[in-house]
Order: structure tokens, then C-alpha cells, then sequence
């Protein structure tokens, strides 16, 4: 099943609830081209948070002199934030499985592969070419 938002799943499958039952059932779930900020807020919770190594420089100033202490201290963040999930490239996919963390990786574009091209008719949306 497509969906392109989560808005349009629980409109679909009757809200909250039965949407978060349908995802638990389902072995793996793709999420790309994500526009709505509410889907991307889900992804970035779903995907949970990592550990990031933070620099910090103090400066004190005494008595007409200065001094710098660099310090490194862990801290924890979202592995991606909702405006990164909506900034993501087109061509890009989120992928959850079961029991697996949480997958970016690219997704083949059928009209970018000749291959994949070859095997699909003509578009009923792009305009006829004149004078064939």
C-alpha cells in the first residue's frame, strides 16, 4: 500500500490506532519524499536518538589576561530531525524492518535506468510529441 502521509493512512484506516497496528504487523515500511511535518515528527522519533561528541571553549578573562579551556562532552540527539527527514532528496528512502535499525539509502527511479524504462509504456500524462 502507498500512502503519502500519515494524515492520509489514519483517514484511510480510521486514526491513530489502527495505523499504529497496521505498522507493528507490517514486516518493513518506506518512507520518501516526505513534504508534512507530522510524518517527518514520526520518522524522527521512530528512528530514536544517537550520541554526538560536542567541543566546547570557555574564555575567562582576569586580572587583564584571558584563558581558553576546550572541553569534549557527549550528548545525545535525534538520529535525523523532522527538518532533515523533509529535506532529504527526492531519491532518497527511509526503510524500517523488523528488528533492524533504521535504513537511509538511495531508491530506484524507474526513468533514470533504461532498463527499468524499457519495460514501462507511455506515460498517459506527458503530452504526445507534434508531427510523428
Amino acid at each position: 500500500m502507498l500512502f503519502q502521509s500519515l494524515g492520509q493512512m489514519r483517514e484511510a484506516f480510521g486514526g491513530r490506532d489502527a495505523t499504529s497496528k497496521w505498522f507493528e504487523s507490517a514486516s518493513w515500511v518506506s518512507f520518501s519524499a516526505i513534504n508534512d511535518t507530522e510524518t517527518a515528527e514520526y520518522i524522527s522519533k521512530r528512528c530514536g536518538m544517537t550520541t554526538i561528541e560536542v567541543n566546547q571553549v570557555s574564555r575567562n578573562s582576569r586580572n587583564g589576561g584571558t584563558s581558553r579551556t576546550r572541553s569534549k562532552q557527549l550528548s545525545q540527539r535525534p538520529l535525523i530531525l523532522p527538518y532533515e527527514v523533509t529535506r532529504m532528496r527526492t531519491d532518497e528512502q527511509i526503510i524500517f524492518t523488523s528488528g533492524n535499525p533504521p535504513l537511509r539509502c538511495g531508491r530506484a527511479i524507474y526513468f533514470r535506468r533504461k532498463e527499468m524504462a524499457a519495460l514501462v509504456g507511455s506515460s498517459q500524462f506527458k503530452p504526445a510529441k507534434s508531427g510523428t
